[in-house]
């Protein structure tokens, strides 16, 4: 089971970072992954899960 999360940015966002919307997504999902993990909210085991899931699709 999957769900979807949409987030409203700026087109100017993608330009500054060089970065095409699915690769910021990306980026950004790999962000969240390894904050939680600093965090102590997710073990390591399931922050690389995350990543798996990213670069799986």
């Amino acid at each position: 089971m999957t769900t979807t999360i949409t987030f409203d940015f700026d087109a100017s966002a993608f330009g500054a970072l060089r970065l095409a919307p699915r690769e910021f997504a990306r980026e950004m999902r790999i962000a969240a992954a390894v904050q939680w993990y600093a965090q102590g909210i997710v073990s390591q085991g399931k922050a690389a899960e995350l990543a798996e899931e990213i670069h799986g699709a």
